[in-house]
């Protein structure tokens, strides 16, 4: 069953098919821009993850291009420890993002394991971090 037959379904259900592409499987967990998903790309047979938008949002043309473009630099980003975008797309009124499936924990899942363990990250570890994924100066111009 694609996703537009599932439109009456306030959530979609393991089985689902998205873009004619994507087998949606497990909910992973639920944002407030919709709800995160185990998939399979049925075309490479690879586990990926889907976000599939809230309806209210993904009615929003102004919102649907906003994400677009962020997605478009958020896919410039190459690192092992960060998900690569790999689709991004509508099927009737739910747009999705599609990303790689990582292994391990979430960076919010480890910050608060070792908040609970009494550890802080230096301000050199994050600043790192943020410097990896941020623009560089030359995007900054072009903004």
């Amino acid at each position: 069953m694609s996703i537009s037959q599932a439109s009456a379904q306030s959530t979609p259900t393991a089985g689902t098919t998205v873009g004619d592409r994507y087998q949606v499987g497990r909910e992973i967990r639920a944002t407030p821009f919709g709800t995160v998903f185990e998939a399979t790309d049925t075309g490479s047979g690879e586990g990926v993850v889907i976000h599939l938008l809230h309806k209210e949002l993904s009615a929003k043309p102004e919102y649907v291009e906003a994400l677009t473009q962020a997605v478009g630099k958020a896919a410039q980003v190459d690192h092992k420890n960060v998900a690569c975008i790999q689709d991004v797309g509508t099927e009737g009124a739910i747009a999705y993002i599609v990303s790689s499936a990582l292994e391990g924990q979430s960076l919010g899942e480890i910050l608060r394991r070792k908040q609970a363990e009494g550890a802080a990250f230096s301000s050199k570890q994050v600043s790192n971090c943020l410097l990896y994924t941020s623009p560089s100066p030359r995007d900054k111009r072009q903004s």
